[in-house]
Parts: structure tokens; C-alpha cells; sequence
């Protein structure tokens, strides 16, 4: 089929037509080149790469569709002993995702004026790229660049290309549906008794069918606040029972990987959703139920002992630190050691992937992990002021709070069920992330989190957008209407 340029952009000279067609010519430039110089495997992947970069220029919505579809698969697929350029499956498909990301957005830059979280990405931006070539790795500099960034740029395009009331529910309903095969996975692993051969601080600990537990638990949380919302939000008795099902299955995988930050963050996430959302007696019931299941749970009061612990005047310092796998220590040690940096160095940080450093006096064998070498401050906005400074984190705050402030307008502005759930429902995602974030590495290191809860955001900012236009021309038109009734003379 041949591809039509539209002779207005040729002869208007439209900066995206000229660049998407120099695109174009260098995708098959390289393609051509693989096939004299390179083996067959790579000929292959150029081949799917330029493949799909022409659909994803051509049908953008269904190629992020197919993106946020594939995303929770993928990282089931850790497994598979595929290597192209020292680069695994899951980095493959999200450094490719982000770059084609990167380049719509430049395209359709225009577009984003007005989204309400653009204020805050453009200093993100900036010192970020500038973290990016204080980090003397080039290939971990691009991995934690592309990761760090591509959540937002694809929130941006969701917001964009997703501009009608069918298309955001129809995204909503996809993720809903593809975050149904992990927890399916879980359960065929939890039936198949994986937990006696998984042991982590003295508890058998189901991880799925994820290589790491934290991934695991994180993505069941995000899982079972999904199914909360339907729950809430469905009223025919047999999508209650589906979503009944589906809720109850992904808290079960949930609570078997006894992960304390995912757990404290699901009871946060839902009862500020029912806070919000005005469903005060639910949210008695759950504060009943919650202190009944910890009163009478020994796993529940030892896994939390180290909240009541943190404060306790009958425990040592030294003792103290060590609580919560050592987090206190992993802080104020980090802290300490990025003070004694430059101030440029604080401003700006140290560089992406730098951050390792910092908590390098605490090698021993309670942290240290010979796999990976270092071990993570376990603090999402902490990570984000090692290597990129203040600027950082307070930008994504800000973002955070844009979050929240959109969804609360959403919820006060609407006259839609869906939507006012809906915007409840992100409120209460954003304290979620706020909590794990701050508390362990979430939201930010974990691509698949981030990609689903920015998504949802976009979605979130393109509906509040919608409603809060359609009220300002309400406004408008009764103001019209009310002068128009005042006698003339």
C-alpha cells in the first residue's frame, strides 16, 4: 500500500512531516545495512523494530494499547535467554517503547501546552539530561534515563491520543484485563506450591512468577486496588461476582508475599478511596475488620512490629537503625555521605546510577547483594536526589499533587458515576505511590508500576480537562442566557 504525504505538509514545510519522513529514510537505511553486515538474528530484530516503528506512527492508539498490553507479560518473561547487544527482553522492549514515545512527543509537542503536569516535567527534563552525562556508564545512564522518563512521556501521549470518553474506558478496561495473567500465574504457582521452596527472613514467601518479590508484591497491590474500584463501581450481580473474584485473588497473592510495603500501601490506597468517594461506612467496616485481622494474626503484629518499635524509648540506636531491613541506617548513612559532596554536586546531583555510592559503608552481608553489588536506599525520591539533585524530586511531587488535585476536581465537577469513582480512585493511587515510594523503591525503579500509574493519570487529566471545559461552557452559556434575560432601556 503506498503512503500518502499530504501535499499541504510538503509544501508548508510541517516540521513533523519533514522529520517523520527523515526518520523513515534512516529506519530503512539500517534495515538495508543489517541485511549485508549483520547475522540473521539481528537482521530479524531490525526488521520488528522498523515494523513496528511504522505502526506506531501511523496508528498510535492501537500501538499504545498494545504497549500497556504487552507491558505486564513481559515482565513474566525475565526468564527467556534472549540477549541482542548485552540487552535483555524487558530492556529491549522498553528502550524501544521510549524512544518511539520520545519522538511523538516531540511531534505532537504542541499538543501539550495546556496538560497540567507540563510545568513541572520541563525542569524534570532538564536536570535529568543533565544527570544523564554525569554518569560515567553510558548504557546504565540510557537504562535509568529511558525508565525514568518514558512513564511520563506516555502519559503525555494517552492524554493526547486518548480524547473521548469510550477510548479512556477502553484503555482502562484493557490494563484492567491484561493485569488478570500475573495474577493467574500467581495462582497457578501458589497451587503448585512454590512457597515451600521460597524462604525469605523466616517466612515462605510466594513471588509469582516474577524474578524478584518486591516486583511481585507491587504489581499484586496495584492488581487489587484496580479490582476495589470495580467492585465499587459495578452494579449487575455477575460482574460483582467477576470482580469479587478478581480482587479477592490478586489480596490472596498479595498477602502470601508477606512484603510490608505493598500490604501498608493497599490498606492506605483504599481507605482514602472510600474517603474520598464518601463511602464512610465501608470505611468503618474495613478499620473493624483491619485491626480484628492484626489483633488476631501473630504474621500480620510481626511483620508491623517495627512501626511501634521505631518509636519505643526502650530500644537501642543502634538497634533502631536496623529496623524496617535496615532502612533508617540506609537513609541517614546515604544522607550523611551525599552532604559531604560540593554544593553543585547536592544541586545537581551526583549522576544517574550514582546513588549506589552512598551506601557503600554499609556493604556487609545483611545488605549487601552480590548479584546486583550495591544495595538501593530503598526511597524512590531519595534515589532521585543522589542523582539528579532537589529539582527531582520535588517535580514529580509536583506532578503527584497535579494527581490529586485533578482528581478531586474531577470528582466535584462530574456528573458521571465512572468518572468521579474514577477520580477518587487516582487520589487515593497517587498516597499510594507517595507511601511506597517513599519507603522503598516503587513507583519511580519499577518500569511496569510507573507505566500503569502515569497511564491512568493521563487518562485521569484528559477526562478532568474534558469536564472541566464542558462546565466553563455551561458557565458561559447561563451567563449569556442571564444577560440576554435583563430588559433592554
Amino acid at each position: 500500500m503506498a503512503v500518502q504525504i499530504p501535499k499541504s505538509a510538503v509544501n508548508n514545510r510541517d516540521p513533523s512531516a519533514v522529520l517523520g519522513l527523515a526518520a523513515a529514510a534512516v529506519m530503512m537505511g539500517v534495515l538495508f545495512g543489517s541485511v549485508i553486515y549483520l547475522p540473521w538474528l539481528p537482521q530479524l530484530v531490525m526488521l520488528i523494530s522498523v515494523l513496528v516503528g511504522f505502526a506506531f506512527f501511523t496508528r498510535p492508539e492501537i500501538s499504545l494499547l498494545t504497549f500497556f498490553g504487552l507491558r505486564a507479560i513481559f515482565d513474566l518473561l525475565w526468564w527467556v535467554p534472549v540477549n541482542f547487544m548485552g540487552l535483555n527482553v524487558m530492556e529491549l522492549f522498553s528502550g524501544a517503547c521510549a524512544g518511539l514515545a520520545l519522538i511523538l512527543f516531540y511531534l505532537e509537542l504542541k499538543r501539550f501546552n495546556d496538560h497540567p503536569a507540563v510545568t513541572a516535567f520541563v525542569p524534570y527534563v532538564a536536570v535529568i539530561t543533565i544527570a544523564s552525562f554525569r554518569n560515567l556508564d553510558l548504557r546504565e545512564g540510557l537504562e535509568i534515563l529511558a525508565r525514568y522518563v518514558s512513564t511520563f512521556l506516555f502519559m503525555f501521549l494517552i492524554t493526547s491520543f486518548f480524547n473521548t470518553k469510550q477510548k479512556r474506558r477502553e484503555f482502562f478496561l484493557l490494563v484492567t484485563a491484561i493485569c488478570g495473567v500475573p495474577v493467574l500465574v500467581s495462582l497457578y504457582y501458589l497451587a503448585a506450591g512454590q512457597m515451600n521452596e521460597f524462604v525469605l527472613d523466616g517466612y515462605n514467601r510466594l513471588i509469582g512468577g516474577y524474578k524478584n518479590l518486591h516486583n511481585h508484591a507491587l504489581m499484586m497491590m496495584f492488581i487489587t486496588g484496580i479490582g476495589f474500584f470495580w467492585l465499587q463501581h459495578v452494579r449487575s450481580v455477575r460482574w460483582t461476582v467477576i470482580f469479587g473474584l478478581y480482587t479477592l485473588a490478586a489480596a490472596t497473592c498479595l498477602y502470601f508475599t508477606y512484603v510490608r510495603t505493598a500490604l501498608l500501601g493497599l490498606a492506605v490506597g483504599t481507605a482514602v478511596f472510600l474517603w474520598v468517594s464518601g463511602r464512610r461506612r465501608p470505611l468503618f467496616v474495613l478499620g473493624v475488620t483491619t485491626m480484628v485481622a492484626i489483633a488476631s494474626s501473630a504474621t500480620l503484629q510481626d511483620r508491623f512490629a517495627d512501626l511501634l518499635l521505631v518509636f519505643s524509648s526502650d530500644i537501642y540506636e543502634s538497634d533502631r537503625s536496623q529496623l524496617g531491613s535496615g532502612r533508617l541506617a540506609l537513609w541517614s548513612v546515604s544522607m550523611g555521605e551525599f552532604l559531604k559532596y560540593p554544593l553543585g554536586d547536592i544541586f545537581l546531583g551526583l549522576g544517574l546510577g550514582k546513588h549506589a555510592m552512598l551506601t557503600a559503608p554499609l556493604y556487609s552481608a545483611h545488605y549487601y547483594d552480590p548479584k546486583v553489588g550495591y544495595i538501593d536506599p530503598h526511597n524512590d525520591y531519595l534515589s532521585m536526589l543522589y542523582q539528579m539533585g532537589p529539582v527531582a524530586p520535588l517535580a514529580y511531587i509536583a506532578m503527584q499533587i497535579q494527581v490529586i488535585r485533578y482528581g478531586l476536581k474531577l470528582r466535584r465537577l462530574s456528573d458521571d458515576p465512572w468518572a468521579r469513582d474514577f477520580g477518587a480512585y487516582m487520589v487515593a493511587m497517587c498516597v499510594t505511590a507517595f507511601a511506597a515510594n517513599f519507603v522503598s523503591n516503587a513507583f519511580v525503579s519499577r518500569v511496569t508500576l510507573g507505566w500503569y500509574f502515569w497511564g491512568l493519570a493521563g487518562i485521569l487529566f484528559g477526562e478532568a480537562m474534558e469536564v472541566s471545559r464542558e462546565h466553563e461552557a455551561r458557565q458561559e452559556a447561563e451567563a449569556a442566557g442571564s444577560l440576554a434575560a435583563i430588559p433592554r432601556g
